[in-house]
């Protein structure tokens, strides 16, 4: 009854699509764990605006946070292959963003929009959680954590909290190309 659950990023597509970030966490997750429907957050990805779905659910964000000390007590990331995390993806305008919590990312390479918390948004948590696995993420994750800092080739690397921890959970073959150092 106290947990509130936010979504760090969506498809801009109707919560029943199979391409719903929403309607995985709520078949999978929320759902079957009998989560109160009012602690669910969920973009409203059916607008037909991304703009006016990014604003709306920035406002309910920050009404949030302000009855929370200002930041999220737990964001959990995963990492794709390209560097991106949330729908931060390399060489878009959220990179940049820094007053915003929530927008509308244009993503070229997808010819899509996608709804992303900023990083000022998921800097703010209290502990980040990356969870990864797959050798195909293993490059990627050896870039962020070890190689040099290029946030928007590696958008991940933009996840460096103030006051916060971030953790990387990854199986042994996202972990595979990491220095022994780092094992």
């Amino acid at each position: 009854k106290r947990l509130s659950f936010f979504f760090g990023d969506e498809r801009h597509v109707p919560p029943d699509s199979d391409q719903s970030n929403y309607r995985m966490a709520n078949e999978t997750f929320l759902t079957p764990l009998n989560i109160a429907p009012e602690n669910v957050h969920r973009w409203r990805a059916e607008l037909a605006d991304s703009s006016d779905t990014a604003d709306k659910y920035e406002a309910k964000l920050r009404d949030h946070l302000e009855s929370r000390n200002g930041s999220l007590d737990l964001v959990l990331l995963g990492l794709g292959e390209d560097g991106h995390t949330a729908s931060l993806f390399p060489l878009t305008s959220a990179l940049g963003e820094s007053k915003r919590l929530a927008v509308a990312n244009w993503v070229e390479k997808l010819n899509a929009n996608r709804l992303t918390m900023t990083p000022p948004a998921i800097n703010a948590a209290g502990k980040i959680v990356f969870l990864v696995s797959g050798e195909e993420k293993a490059k990627a994750v050896a870039d962020v954590i070890e190689g040099e800092f290029r946030p928007d080739d590696l958008p991940a690397q933009l996840i460096i909290p103030g006051d916060g921890t971030v953790y990387w959970l990854l199986d042994e073959a996202a972990a595979s190309r990491l220095g022994r150092n780092r094992l």
